[in-house]
């Protein structure tokens, strides 16, 4: 396959898998299970690098390029001839819907993170290597304090 990148789940249950053609375009940015040989396409086309799995939902929490460019990828995104602004989106496999977390910034995300209880999402910057965290949790309603 040509451009084939990969990312595994936690658990080594299911990994997410990005396939090019023979120019370096996106094709297939699909999550698959290998116990029943099926695949969900995402959609929206990404790298693995810049997405994590949760542990506690079935989704994927993702920087998703706004506009991809026609240079032969992933290749050209590693050796830095490219870069991208992201989305951050949550994307959930088994309804196949997404939430955007982050619509504004100037992201070019790798090495995604989320703590322990899915409440922060880290990430690297990469086109200033700055270590950034994103607070996901819910606030609590207004009057109250959240004690």
């Amino acid at each position: 396959k040509y451009g084939f990148d990969a990312l595994w789940d936690a658990q080594g249950l299911r990994y997410l898998a990005m396939e090019t053609n023979s120019r370096g375009q996106v094709v297939s940015f699909a999550i698959h299970n290998p116990q029943n040989k099926s695949a969900v396409e995402v959609g929206t086309p990404s790298l693995p690098e810049k997405c994590v799995f949760s542990k506690r939902e079935p989704a994927i929490f993702c920087g998703f390029p706004r506009r991809f460019t026609n240079d032969p990828l992933p290749d050209a995104w590693w050796k830095g001839e490219v870069t991208f602004n992201d989305v951050v989106a949550k994307f959930n496999y088994e309804t196949k819907s997404f939430e955007s977390i982050i619509s504004g910034g100037n992201f070019d995300i790798i090495n995604p993170l989320l703590s322990v209880d899915e409440e922060y999402l880290f990430f690297i910057n990469k086109k200033d290597s700055t270590l950034w965290s994103y607070w996901m949790g819910e606030l609590p309603p207004t009057g109250e304090t959240g004690e």
